[in-house]
């Protein structure tokens, strides 16, 4: 049977591996949010310069 110092270490060691998951985790959503926020924002940009310009052309 495991004694108090093996059954200490195997929480420890669950709990190290829950603690790096969770940061492994929210570092990657950070990074994935960042990314798509960019590529929202590029869209609407070239989306609202694309409108502009066909007002303009339909208005000469």
């Amino acid at each position: 049977m495991r004694g108090p110092r093996t059954l200490h270490l195997v929480v420890r060691f669950a709990v190290s591996t829950l603690a790096a998951f969770v940061a492994i985790g929210t570092t990657v959503s950070v990074v994935i949010a960042h990314q798509i926020r960019q590529r929202q924002e590029a869209s609407a940009q070239f989306h609202a310069e694309f409108v502009t310009n066909s007002i303009l052309r339909a208005t000469r």
